[in-house]
């Protein structure tokens, strides 16, 4: 299924064309607000549900006869505190442990009831320090969609913020035909939002808050420069809302492989161009999950939760194309970077396929015009280059209307990448044309009008096996 213009837009047009005042990016101090941190104050109190909740799993996970946990509450004062539904953001600590709800691979799904196993982690361990840092930035969303019987179906997912302002990246399956999203901030705090822009080939969207107070900050999480690089050794974590639970809950893996959009592998969801390319790690997700963001051990977005395996491990969209929606549509990349020039990974499919047969046809065209030029048994290499030129001239006439169609598509919506690579398709198309009637028509410049053709039909092998092929 490819992509069309209309599946890449901008849904709402009033205050969110606007740049956003800040986007997160890595190795950049500028995006601490004047929020709220998770810290490690002591204190007494135990107020928290989460607390009462998770109160038969503390009593297992600390000694007999050991006081219970502590409420810890932010190392400043969460604004606005007072108002109805605020909570100041707590972390659960006994000692010098820190305790956070997590999900690992073989845990029953959580939701319904069931929460989230609890695990204990020394307070200055990186597991510890990326939750207490990250807790903040990690939103519930909750959607309502009016079904086909007229029934209103609510539905849960996560998201984080990727902007001051309060813009949040998401799954686009998670707030796609969505009749209200309610975001439910960590300290409990409630806002509508709306869907700011929507791209369903990558599977990514961001939406904005609609009541947020003027001037109120948000803290965003950093985003990665790009999911190229990652490797089976780097450990990667998902924090986000599995079966809709309140609570903020961790997920640890490794890195697995990186692979286009299969879909039979997953979910069909016959929007989502076939060439995204989407992380593999051995996380363990669950529906909720999705939108969350998958971090490196720096605490960098390095992807965006979409999917999972049939065993739970999770499937992330490349972080590339969040920050692509979250500063300008028509700048992003695909989620491995591929670019003609330095291909990332090879595509072998049936598109390059046919390509791949279009060049051995224009190849053996080639050779034939220099062999009927050199008078080497005309007869046979005549037949030859007349069944091999109208072939490759027929195929480049059925080609060249759906990739100038594609071309148009990416000249108005696309990347710099994607422009230059339907116009490769395009020109191709026109090189082959051109190219096989000069090798047909001419008894002069046969050799020349293949060559012509054989160009046009080697740049498009090649743009099917290394190209950004979003508009493809």
């Amino acid at each position: 299924m490819q992509d069309i213009p209309e599946q890449f837009q901008l849904l709402t047009n009033d205050e969110s064309d606007e740049t956003p005042n800040w986007v997160a990016d890595a190795g950049s101090d500028s995006w601490r607000p004047q929020g709220l941190t998770a810290g490690l104050a002591d204190t007494g109190a135990r107020s928290c549900e989460s607390y009462h909740r998770f109160m038969p799993q503390l009593r297992d996970l600390v000694p007999q006869g050991l006081p219970l946990p502590e409420l810890l509450p932010p190392l400043r004062p969460a604004d606005r505190a007072s108002e109805p539904g605020i909570k100041p953001l707590t972390v659960l600590r006994h000692d010098d442990k820190v305790i956070v709800p997590t999900f690992s691979m073989g845990d029953p799904d959580v939701g319904g009831g069931r929460g989230p196993t609890l695990n204990a982690y020394d307070a200055n361990s990186p597991e510890a320090k990326l939750y207490r840092e990250n807790l903040e930035s990690i939103v519930k969303l909750t959607v309502d969609r009016v079904a086909e019987d007229g029934k209103t179906k609510t539905s849960s997912g996560s998201g984080f913020f990727v902007t001051e302002n309060g813009q949040i990246a998401t799954a686009n399956h998670v707030v796609e035909g969505a009749d209200r999203i309610v975001v439910t901030a960590a300290n409990g705090r409630k806002y509508d939002a709306r869907v700011k822009v929507s791209h369903p080939g990558s599977e990514s969207a961001v939406i904005e808050l609609t009541n947020a107070a003027p001037n109120e900050k948000f803290r965003p999480i950093p985003l990665a420069n790009s999911a190229v690089g990652l490797n089976s050794s780097d450990t990667l974590t998902v924090l986000g809302h599995p079966g809709g639970v309140d609570e903020v809950v961790m997920s640890r893996g490794k890195f697995i492989s990186r692979d286009k959009y299969i879909s039979t592998e997953f979910r069909n969801h016959p929007d989502i161009n076939p060439h995204t390319m989407f992380i593999h790690a051995n996380t363990r997700v669950q529906g909720g999950n999705s939108g969350s963001p998958l971090l490196d051990s720096q605490g960098r977005a390095v992807g965006l939760t979409n999917f999972k395996h049939g065993n739970n491990e999770g499937a992330f969209v490349g972080i590339d194309d969040v920050r692509s929606l979250v500063t300008d549509p028509k700048l992003g990349q695909l989620s491995d970077l591929r670019s003609y020039f330095v291909p990332s990974s090879i595509q072998l499919d049936s598109d390059a396929a046919w390509k791949g047969y279009a060049t051995f046809l224009a190849g053996a065209n080639l050779v034939n015009a220099h062999v009927q030029q050199n008078r080497k048994v005309p007869f046979l290499a005549a037949g030859s280059r007349t069944l091999g030129t109208g072939a490759t001239f027929g195929i480049a006439v059925a080609n060249l209307p759906f990739d100038g169609m594609k071309f148009k598509e990416a000249w108005q919506n696309g990347t710099t990448a994607e422009k230059a690579n339907a116009g490769i398709n395009l020109g191709g198309d026109v090189l082959m044309g051109a190219g096989s009637i000069v090798a047909m028509a001419s008894r002069r410049y046969p050799v020349v009008g293949a060559s012509v053709a054989t160009v046009g039909a080697v740049a498009r092998f090649g743009n099917s096996l290394f190209g950004d092929r979003r508009y493809h």
